[in-house]
């Protein structure tokens, strides 16, 4: 059973133990199935959410009707705690969901013209590559938006005055690339930016510099220094033997020898898969399609783009070459040039939907919505909203000096200029030092704004997929930020916290399968060498751990269970998945030399056994996923026992018959 009880931000409830049942109504796909804190889902989205659930779990694990509505309550009561603490407001939460819902929205209400006009254009821009330079002013908990416009701005002005691009970007800009390449990208292709980066790039001619570009990560000031036609794109294979900054020469000779033996053993006619699976199992490991990547201009490093190309046959694997992160080859699977436009479109759609593109520009967008909505700017709101703000710093207004003024209009409407303040209020946006031009585009924003939101709305009834559709990716967004506040962030997991639960329950915690395993490091790889011959022989080493300090190993006992990369490594004999980027697998018990920071090594399992206590560090990472699991638990019982949940009995019963009908 599901409490209901009273809680003063909920607003009126019956206030009556249990669930309440909303009974003599008729049932049907609109009708309400589930009321959580005044939040409503029909029967029809409470169908649509357990289906999908369905899809993802597969024919095998279906979870029956109820089951999944007590589920379901949970999620709802999480999300309705996400909105309670105002995460709704979030500037990034709403942008993201704002560009997803408008995406979805343009979809369904521009005309094929339209349409065909969109595609055309984003077919343009894959079309050409663009070599482009930015500077980034992040928006940073102490920095406003308005005020990185500012700086930003500022920032422009001096490039217009002749400002050197690079030596400014270098000094000033808060993408940390920008202090070695001075700001410069590269040539890159369509769909490889942000949206609102790629269509500025995109529309700006060589050698200008951009108005400030807002994206999700701040303003952006960018300069084109050439356009191209486009290169298309290459899937492509790759073998790489990672080498840090301060690895010593005999781990970059380690690297090269092992991708040379690669090398020769594929051009001897090994197959490239059986060399990714030995040589990098993690790349192996991934999918296919992570496996051999599509590689265009933009999304991979110039230095791997410009090998990649230079590879002229499918099938062709280059020689070994060297980059910043190692040593690597890569082979050349198949090419494919920009396809003609009609070839393009499905996979034009796929790219416009993924970056939020609406599918058009947003301008058809958004007069397609003022139309259907009877939207209206009143073109002289912005100059009168100035003067009266003017006039109410100057303290010349009368008591309200914005009652009665109306900025537009929608779905015969008036909005007024209270609702457009409590709308800039919401966004964060700063009044006081705007005026003219700039509050007007504030107010036709605001109108448009009114206007998607009902034209939403509309569709919503109209087309209820599409409303399902929508309210699932809000709510799941919601969900992300209020269980990363609530369940997931580190700073809850408190020294005291950790250590306090393992107090208590160490009788608890324990490796089902635990392997005792020798850890030996040096700071140069080649002194571990003759210890992994003696290992490996099965001999002993003959020298003292004292007297190996003394020659600059250290050794180490661990106690690792079978989920640990390196234990996994060991039950397939296969290379280290995490803890390194060599190609060495187990042998004899033994792993290693592998090279690691600068040094080297070396690992081998000693015993193995069962049903071992843990000790406390050794158990953090399990006391970790436990006091989450109990911290959501702890969350979602005080959310029972705050909020009022409704279920509508008659509509769960609709949906059971509709299952069992299908």
């Amino acid at each position: 059973m599901l409490g209901l009880a009273k809680k003063r931000w909920l607003g009126p409830t019956c206030g009556v133990l249990g669930v309440l049942l909303l009974v003599g109504r008729a049932w049907g796909q609109g009708q309400p199935l589930l009321v959580v804190d005044g939040d409503t889902v029909t029967a029809g989205e409470f169908l649509y959410s357990y289906q999908k659930n369905q899809a993802v779990r597969g024919n095998e694990n279906t979870l029956a009707l109820e089951p999944f509505l007590e589920s379901y309550v949970d999620y709802r009561l999480k999300v309705a705690d996400g909105r309670h603490m105002h995460l709704d407001t979030v500037r990034q939460y709403r942008e993201e969901y704002e560009r997803y819902r408008n995406a979805q929205l343009a979809s369904m209400i521009l005309d094929s013209a339209a349409v065909e006009a969109a595609y055309r254009a984003a077919y343009d821009r894959m079309l050409r590559e663009v070599d482009a330079s930015h500077i980034l002013v992040a928006i940073t908990p102490g920095r406003s938006q308005n005020e990185a416009l500012r700086v930003a701005l500022q920032l422009r002005e001096q490039l217009l005055k002749g400002g050197d691009f690079a030596t400014l970007a270098r000094r000033e800009s808060d993408d940390m690339s920008a202090k070695w390449n001075g700001g410069r990208l590269g040539y890159f292709s369509a769909f490889t930016m942000v949206l609102p980066f790629e269509l500025a790039a995109y529309a700006l001619p060589v050698g200008d510099v951009s108005e400030p570009i807002l994206t999700r990560f701040g303003y952006h000031l960018i300069k084109v220094h050439g356009v191209r036609p486009s290169r298309g794109r290459m899937r492509v294979g790759h073998i790489s033997m990672w080498v840090p900054d301060s690895a010593m020469q005999v781990q970059r000779d380690s690297a090269r020898a092992a991708v040379g033996r690669a090398y020769v053993a594929a051009k001897a006619g090994e197959s490239f898969d059986s060399l990714m699976r030995r040589y990098s199992p993690s790349a192996y490991a991934a999918g296919e399609g992570e496996r051999y990547p599509w590689v265009s201009a933009g999304n991979v490093p110039v230095w791997f783009y410009d090998k990649a190309f230079s590879l002229h046959e499918d099938g062709e694997i280059s020689q070994p070459f060297e980059s910043p992160l190692g040593w690597h080859i890569v082979k050349r699977i198949a090419y494919e040039p920009v396809p003609p436009y009609g070839e393009a479109r499905e996979r034009l759609r796929v790219l416009m939907r993924q970056s939020g593109e609406m599918v058009d520009d947003e301008r058809a967008f958004i007069a397609a919505v003022r139309r259907m909505e009877g939207a209206r700017v009143d073109d002289s709101a912005g100059a009168v909203l100035s003067k009266r703000l003017m006039d109410l710093n100057r303290e010349k207004a009368r008591s309200d000096p914005f009652d009665g003024l109306v900025v537009g209009e929608a779905n015969g409407e008036k909005l007024s200029a209270n609702s457009f303040f409590h709308w800039t209020i919401g966004r964060g946006i700063a009044l006081r030092d705007m005026h003219g031009e700039a509050v007007q585009r504030l107010v036709e924003q605001f109108v448009d704004a009114v206007a998607v939101e009902l034209a939403t709305k509309r569709l919503a009834s109209e087309n209820p997929q599409f409303g399902y559709l929508v309210h699932e990716f809000r709510d799941g967004l919601l969900l992300f930020e209020v269980s990363e506040r609530k369940v997931w962030a580190a700073s809850l997991n408190t020294e005291d916290t950790l250590r306090e639960y393992y107090k208590l329950h160490r009788k608890e915690l324990f490796f089902d399968t635990c392997f005792s395993v020798e850890e030996y490091s040096a700071g140069d790889l080649s002194d571990l060498l003759p210890i992994a011959d003696r290992l490996r022989k099965g001999k002993k080493l003959g020298i003292s751990r004292r007297a190996m300090e003394r020659a600059g190993i250290t050794m180490r006992d661990m106690r690792l269970g079978t989920d640990h990369p390196l234990m996994r490594g060991y039950a397939t004999g296969k290379a280290l998945g995490q803890e390194s980027s060599s190609s060495e697998a187990w042998s004899e018990g033994c792993l290693g030399p592998l090279p690691w920071r600068g040094g080297g090594k070396l690992y081998r399992v000693v015993k193995r056994q069962v049903r071992v206590p843990m000790g406390y560090e050794e158990s953090r990472p399990e006391i970790i996923a436990r006091l989450q699991k109990e911290r959501e638990r702890r969350w979602v019982e005080s959310l029972r026992r705050e909020c009022a949940v409704e279920i509508n009995t008659e509509a769960v019963q609709w949906a059971k018959r509709q299952l069992e009908e299908r």
